[in-house]
């Protein structure tokens, strides 16, 4: 992989699919209810895929591509970044929620210079997403500015994960015309007519 290549992942993957969502879920509005999970979750991913870029993907590079990225690119100490590695990515990536003492919300009125995280009287860390996910997109804006140079790698599938996809692809689209009918230009999926789930599905 070059370089161009690298920064092509760069401008869809980060630029266009992670920071847009992050800046989508900010702009969402006074109302904070039901923001906290998704934004985490796309700061979260938006680190590992970006660290992987710069530092390499693979077996056994999660931890160093994450805790490098929040070390060198978000200002954070080792130990604190060693942290948010272990129980807020890994919570995230494997039970969808950070580990149990990390509590977490948005509150989008906070100082851009809020420490992160915070610690409250019961000795539980307190994440305000809002400033995560600021402090991220800060970080993409630098590495955009100062380090494209330094986007190397873009994640390789093995052989069996490409054999695996490629199977996947071929029954998809094998079957594809089972679920799916083409109506004008438009694919539309084909409902179950059973009951109020069909219904409910139609509105959604």
């Amino acid at each position: 992989m070059t370089n161009q290549d690298a920064q092509n992942y760069f401008a869809q993957v980060v630029e266009e699919y992670v920071c847009g969502d992050i800046s989508w879920l900010l702009g969402l509005g006074k109302d904070t209810e039901g923001k906290a999970g998704p934004l985490l979750n796309s700061v979260v991913n938006g680190i590992d895929i970006l660290g992987g870029i710069l530092y390499g993907f693979g077996r056994g590079m999660s931890e160093k591509r994450s805790v490098k990225f929040l070390q060198f690119h978000m200002g954070l100490q080792p130990d604190v970044a060693k942290f948010i590695y272990t129980a807020v990515r890994c919570g995230m990536a494997h039970e969808g929620v950070p580990k149990m003492g990390v509590a977490f919300f948005v509150v989008l009125a906070a100082p851009a210079d809020q420490p992160f995280p915070l610690k409250d009287a019961n000795n539980k860390v307190q994440i305000n997403v809002a400033v995560f996910a600021r402090r991220f997109l800060k970080a993409v804006c630098e590495v955009r500015k100062n380090n494209l140079a330094k986007l190397v790698h873009v994640p390789r599938p093995t052989a069996q994960e490409t054999q695996h996809i490629n199977k996947g692809i071929a029954l998809v689209t094998g079957k594809f015309e089972q679920y799916y009918r083409i109506s004008g230009n438009s694919i539309l999926p084909l409902l179950q007519s059973s009951g109020s789930g069909s219904s409910q599905s139609a509105k959604q």
